[in-house]
């Protein structure tokens, strides 16, 4: 269970450095993603420490936390694949072109990064 925990944590800092990413470029939008990311984690935190002396099952914790996991592992894959694509949108709608349709190897990509976060997620299941 200390894995699941690391794991998340892990998980928890690289969803934060996406989201960081996604705000303005400036000082308090960073800091107001990272502290986004901090609240929802204590919040599981507690909750999930809350739960564990009740009735709740160790299962439901470990699924929680694979789902947590799993969620933050593609969501980062998918930012570092498609940043490059995305920045290049934002500047065509700057600029008033149209944005470019996905083509087949964005979609094989998203299909890759599913495959790579079920590789991550099986040792830990």
């Amino acid at each position: 269970m200390v894995t699941l925990w690391i794991a998340a944590a892990v998980a928890g800092v690289a969803l934060a450095v996406v989201f960081a990413s996604l705000f303005p470029d400036t000082r308090r939008g960073k800091w107001e993603a990272v502290l986004l990311v901090l609240v929802l984690a204590a919040y599981a935190a507690l909750e999930a420490l809350g739960s564990e002396g009740s009735e709740g099952e160790d299962g439901d914790l470990r699924t929680a936390l694979l789902v947590f996991i799993g969620a933050a592992i593609y969501f980062a894959l998918m930012h570092v694949s498609f940043i490059g694509w995305s920045k290049r949108q934002d500047e065509r709608v700057r600029l008033g072109r149209p944005v470019e349709k996905l083509k087949a190897r964005h979609y094989t990509v998203m299909v890759l990064g599913i495959v790579v976060t079920i590789a991550v997620m099986i040792p830990l299941w």
